[in-house]
């Protein structure tokens, strides 16, 4: 168990040394096959030097980066391997994410003995990383995964319960070309943003509601949609039930969420980072 502890403490390390690295272009300029001393890599990058030779030890230490040293300039240079630059790139959005979960764990462990929620705005960036991790899926897969569903038919209108920045009701609108798509979501900073997207059309209104408060309006959908967003409800079942107030005779109701067991296992080690998230917004 000690060892865990450990290896939990470096991981959570190198994970902060690497949102430096991002955030501050340093793995913009390392490059594969050219070595770079520490005050190249300060200059390139605009950093003080002092910290950029800090940040690349340790990074080599944590096998983050390659050290070699240089008889040339007689101190060590570093470069960076082209999978785990690129592996850096893709997984940029979701290091971003976990990132902004982690800056509210004071306020999580504050609400622990009451239950109460953690809101958004106590997540530094989380609705816009959610949005960045999130938006490319909805723009690659959601019409596939609606087809496989048998949800492909032309609608007149269609709900996006917590649509957040509007990733998804956008990506909706582009699937169903003739419908009007309404995104609802409690957020207000987040659906000022979505209005504010150079996207937004006459087919395309977006709410700054709760979801009780939404469906008294008397509007009918044929399609309800909870997107990624259905177990931050404060009451799913009964968000659920609201369904059946606005959708048509004939109306569907799509859920997507992360995949998972339908029962807890403690043998399901790998869905361990799925509900560490959950458990901390």
């Amino acid at each position: 168990m000690a060892n865990l502890i450990i290896e939990s403490v470096s991981g959570y390390l190198r994970f902060q040394l690497i949102q430096v690295g991002l955030e501050n272009r340093l793995f913009d300029v390392i490059e594969e096959t050219i070595g770079k001393t520490t005050k190249q890599i300060a200059n390139e990058a605009n950093c003080d030097e002092r910290y950029a030779e800090e940040w690349c030890q340790a990074l080599a230490l944590g096998s983050v980066l390659n050290a070699v040293f240089d008889n040339a300039f007689k101190e060590y240079t570093y470069t960076i391997t082209g999978a785990t630059k690129s592996a850096l790139l893709e997984l940029t959005p979701m290091l971003r994410l976990v990132n902004s979960v982690g800056t509210a764990v004071p306020d999580v462990c504050k609400n622990f003995s009451s239950g109460a929620p953690v809101f958004f705005e106590k997540y530094c960036n989380v609705q816009k990383n959610l949005s960045d991790c999130l938006g490319p899926w909805y723009e690659t897969h959601l019409k596939g995964v609606l087809e496989r569903a048998g949800i492909n038919n032309e609608m007149k209108n269609i709900l996006d319960f917590g649509c957040g920045m509007g990733r998804s009701t956008f990506a909706l609108s582009e699937i169903f070309h003739n419908s009007t798509v309404h995104g609802v979501d409690l957020d207000k900073l987040s659906i000022d943003e979505a209005r504010k997207n150079p996207k937004c059309s006459e087919r395309i209104k977006f709410h700054c509601q709760d979801a009780s408060e939404f469906a008294t309006t008397g509007q009918q959908f044929e399609l309800i949609c909870f997107f990624v967003c259905l177990h931050d409800f404060a009451h799913p079942t009964k968000a659920l039930e609201l369904c059946q107030h606005l959708l048509t005779s004939d109306g569907k109701i799509a859920v997507i969420e992360m995949a998972g067991k339908e029962e807890f296992s403690p043998q399901n080690k790998e869905e361990f980072n799925s509900v560490a998230i959950s458990t901390l917004h």
